[in-house]
């Protein structure tokens, strides 16, 4: 469950959740971090709302704590602002090997994102490899209790001759 939705106030609804919770940390901070805690056989995942805002897609991770969502999204994000991440990009994160991940939908996941942005969202997955370096696309991969999904396609990797 998200934060909005273990609120005490079941009347609140998500925009009046948004201007009194997340609108003002994405003023301060330039985006906000939206976990959602796993539930049955789910995953948890987090995702940033705000970046969309700097001309940047936002970023998801999941499978994640809330530490390691903060430390990729946070850190994700610094990323986001020097450089441009590209769908099949490996790059570090946190002390993590992380391969982007373009969403095709990201409204399907960023709900939040997707009520304040609307068209204009769009959205990349960080997909972290495990301590070992496997990713989560392979059998051999660790990936915890609701593994790690990936919501998008990967990007064509063609291997040397």
């Amino acid at each position: 469950m998200c934060g909005h939705c273990d609120e005490d106030d079941p009347t609140e609804s998500g925009y009046e959740y948004y201007v009194r919770v997340i609108r003002p940390i994405i003023d301060e901070f330039g985006w906000f971090i939206q976990y959602v805690h796993a539930e049955g056989t789910f995953a948890s995942f987090a995702y940033t709302i705000g970046l969309t805002e700097h001309g940047c897609p936002e970023l998801i991770a999941t499978g994640v704590t809330p530490e390691e969502a903060a430390a990729l999204l946070n850190t994700g994000g610094e990323v986001l602002h020097r450089r441009e991440l590209r769908h099949g990009q490996r790059v570090a994160v946190a002390g993590r090997r992380v391969e982007v991940v373009d969403l095709p939908h990201p409204e399907a996941h960023l709900l939040f994102a997707g009520d304040v942005y609307g068209d204009r969202l769009t959205a990349v997955q960080l997909v972290c490899s495990d301590e070992r370096g496997i990713w989560p696309w392979s059998r051999e991969h660790r990936g915890g209790l609701g593994g790690q999904p990936v919501l998008g396609p990967r990007a064509v990797r063609l291997r040397a001759g």
